[in-house]
């Protein structure tokens, strides 16, 4: 009873405290060179960034690890993407929108039973992801650097450069939400290479209509959003945003990201509880028994297949 009093009283805690972010305190952050990964030097479509509010006002945002998607073109039936993170690099990427063979949702376990929440897209052989130098200049006519098989969307709380991840600081909304774009070894190498996490993958069970807006809502999300919301430990969370982009596509229905109420609150709760975002997908039947939805964890993956020093998704060209 306990435990869940205090999971209540945090949800509240995050309710409140984003809420009066968001409507007391635009603008969140402002162009800052001074932020750039390279000092005083920022790279093509890195738009370095500081705090304009809260615990951690007039502080840098670490610009070589969090960087929104940008959208930069279409290409027939490819969406031209810049600032996927791959092998320490940001690239700018080729993505087949339409040719998403799968998705998965991973939940990474930072603290005993606790998880982080994120969407993993699978694309079948005939169409990959292609990456390229990223530069200001178009891809057009280029060879690709690496091609993938899958990419990674990851909603995730952003603290001051410098600052570990705090429950206290993040439940009083003193963080902003970014959605990453990865590679699977870009995740990895800090989730599991750096950290030990252990990461459980399930198949959600979408159409290809669902996957494919899914992806479309999650690259566009992370141009539009990255930086302009706040994060909330319980409310525009990791699982909510994850959660989100599945109801994309209509496998799900969508709850608004500033209602307060039971059906947030299951989605934002990412625990190893009766009542958390994963009952929220197995109830709706998007993830099924363990038996025929549960994939390998992550870190077998890794360990497995990639202790090498070849990418976990991706070979060189």
């Amino acid at each position: 009873m306990r435990r869940i009093l205090l999971l209540v009283l945090m949800w509240i805690s995050a309710n409140v405290a984003g809420s009066i972010r968001l409507v007391q305190e635009y603008p969140l952050t402002r162009i800052e060179a001074e932020c750039a990964c390279k000092a005083q030097r920022p790279e093509a479509f890195e738009a370095p960034v500081q705090f304009e509010f809260g615990a951690f006002a007039g502080q840098c945002v670490d610009s070589c690890r969090y960087r929104g998607a940008v959208p930069l073109k279409k290409n027939g039936s490819r969406q031209i993407v810049a600032n996927l993170l791959h092998d320490d690099q940001y690239w700018t990427a080729s993505i087949p929108t339409g040719a998403v063979s799968d998705v998965s949702i991973g939940f990474e376990e930072f603290l005993p039973r606790v998880y982080h929440v994120f969407l993993r897209f699978h694309f079948s052989k005939g169409s990959p992801v292609y990456l390229y130098k990223q530069s200001l200049n178009p891809i057009d006519g280029l060879k690709p650097s690496h091609v993938l098989h899958d990419v990674v969307i990851s909603a995730e709380g952003v603290p001051a450069k410098g600052q570990a991840y705090n429950l206290m600081q993040s439940s009083m909304g003193n963080y902003l939400l970014v959605y990453r774009l990865t590679s699977v070894t870009g995740f990895s190498d800090l989730a599991i290479g750096k950290l030990g996490h252990k990461i459980k993958q399930y198949r959600v069970h979408l159409d290809a209509k669902a996957r494919s807006e899914a992806l479309k809502a999650g690259l566009q999300t992370s141009y539009a959003k990255s930086f302009n919301t706040v994060y909330g430990i319980l409310w525009n969370n990791c699982a909510t945003s994850a959660l989100n982009l599945i109801a994309a596509g209509g496998a799900l229905p969508t709850v608004a990201m500033d209602w307060v109420g039971l059906g947030q609150l299951e989605r934002g709760l990412s625990i190893d509880y009766f009542y958390s975002s994963l009952s929220s997908l197995r109830r709706r039947g998007l993830i099924g028994d363990d038996r025929f939805s549960k994939l390998p964890n992550l870190e077998d993956e890794y360990a497995k297949r990639y202790k090498s020093s070849s990418a976990l998704d991706s070979r060189a060209i």
